[in-house]
C-alpha cells in the first residue's frame, strides 16, 4: 500500500510518464521492467522493449478498466 515500492532492489531507476500514469522504469539486461498503480494495486511488466510499449500496455490496461457502456 505504499506509495513508492522497491520492487528491483537497489537497481537505478528513471521515472517516466506513461500514458498519464507514472511509471517506475528499471533496466534489466537488454530488455526494461516497469510498474505503476492501477487503482489500488501496482502493475509490473517484466521484458519489456521500451517506454512506448509499456506506454501501449498502460493505455490498454486503463481501457479495460473503464466500465462498460450501453
Amino acid at each position: 500500500d505504499e506509495e513508492t515500492t522497491k520492487w528491483f532492489g537497489d537497481r537505478p531507476e528513471i521515472t517516466a510518464n506513461c500514458n498519464d500514469k507514472q511509471c517506475c522504469l528499471v533496466e534489466l539486461d537488454e530488455r526494461i521492467a516497469a510498474s505503476w498503480r492501477h487503482g489500488k494495486r501496482h502493475i509490473t511488466l517484466i521484458g519489456v522493449r521500451d517506454v512506448a510499449e509499456v506506454s501501449q500496455m498502460v493505455a490498454w490496461l486503463s481501457e479495460k478498466k473503464r466500465p462498460l457502456r450501453n
